[in-house]
This record gives C-alpha cells, structure tokens and sequence, in this order.
C-alpha cells in the first residue's frame, strides 16, 4: 500500500505540474528517436488455509523507438521481472530476462502536449526459479498490447503511464518434468522517456 500511494503521489505531482505549467508542444515527428524506461511493483499478501503469504513482484524495461511517420513507431525492449514469494515454512524466487519487439500508434496532431498511443508486441523470456531445495527453468513466447498517454513535460522530455496486457505461454522444467503453462497479464507501468532528433519544422520550407 505504501509503494501505490508513493506511485500515486508522484504521478498527481507530474499532471500537476503539466496542468499549471505553460503548454508545451510534443516533440515527435517522423525520424525522432526515442530512449526511456518504464517499471512497475506490485506486492501482495493474504492467508491460504490458515497459512500467510506475501508476494512481490517487480518488472522493469529500457526501450528505444523510432517514428517512421509522424504516428506510427516501431522499437524494442530490454526487460527484466523478478518475484519472491514467502510462506511460514518457505521461500521461492524467480528472474526473468527478454526482449520483445512492438509497434505503436499515436493519435497525436501538431500542439498537442497529452499523446495518447495504442501498439502490439511480441517478444521471448528466459526463466529460472527456485525454492527450498528444488530449482526450475525454462522460456515463454508472449504477445500482447498496449494502451497509453504520453505527458509531456518538455517539448522532449516525457512521462508516460501505460496498461500493458501480455499472455505468456511458458515451458518450465522442474525435477526432469516438463509442464506448459498459459498466463495472463495486466499490468500498469509507469516511465519517463526521451526524444531525440526529428525531422524540423521547416523541412518542407527546405524542399
């Protein structure tokens, strides 16, 4: 609860920011690059027949994008998803690595400082996990979309807060045995990004 109000605070400071200060315009355009990370932790905890648990798990990304038209980007991501998991009597923990490949669609137009986008991707996890005397691991493929704003706080500078959906189809070998597994996942991510070169405005003033 205390890391969703930090996130909370943090993001109505960022839109405060935006709605009071001077409009700035979205500095994107065909030929602009894009670099930024976004993250997300989410933890939880319960009982499960008499017994407490707790969960943590956090996911983080470095991407870079390239806009070949004024709204449409093509780009990847580097990323990385941990969770621990405690019981009374146990302990587990898994890491995960990969890189996915998407595409995005910005409904963005010439002053606008709110972009909304939405995208598709695609990418592969390497998996390793263990607990109290047994090990797993394996990979999953996953595909998914994406649905977000992009704030932005200078002409090149943005925040940006996205859903993310991926379902992941997983192989994982624990004790010799080899189990597939399917899973769903919705996600709220928070990242600040950073364009970079663009074509100028004056390009068709040049022609």
């Amino acid at each position: 609860m205390k890391k969703f109000l930090a996130i909370m605070c943090i993001l109505t400071a960022v839109l405060f920011y935006c709605s009071g200060a001077e409009a700035v315009e979205a500095g994107i355009s065909e030929g602009t690059s894009e670099l930024g990370t976004m993250a997300a932790i989410s933890s939880l905890s319960g009982k499960a027949q008499g017994s407490k648990f707790t969960s943590t798990t956090t996911l983080g990304l470095a991407q870079y994008g390239y806009f070949i038209t004024d709204h449409i980007q093509l780009g990847g991501s580097v990323l990385y998803m941990g969770q621990t998991s405690k019981t009374a009597d146990e302990k587990s923990t898994s890491d995960a690595t990969g890189i996915d490949l998407y595409g995005k669609y910005h409904f963005y137009s010439k002053g606008q400082s709110v972009v909304p986008y939405l995208g598709v991707q695609a990418g592969y996890l390497d998996i390793s996990a263990k607990s109290d005397g047994d090990s797993a691991s394996g990979d999953a493929f996953s595909y998914g979309g994406m649905g977000g704003l992009k704030f932005f706080i200078t002409e090149k500078i943005s925040f940006n807060t996205e859903l993310n959906y991926r379902r992941y189809k997983m192989d994982i070998t624990s004790g010799g045995t080899k189990v597939g597994v399917n899973v769903n996942n919705l996600t709220l991510l928070l990242g600040l990004f950073r364009e970079i070169g663009g074509w100028p405005d004056s390009r068709q003033a040049v022609i």
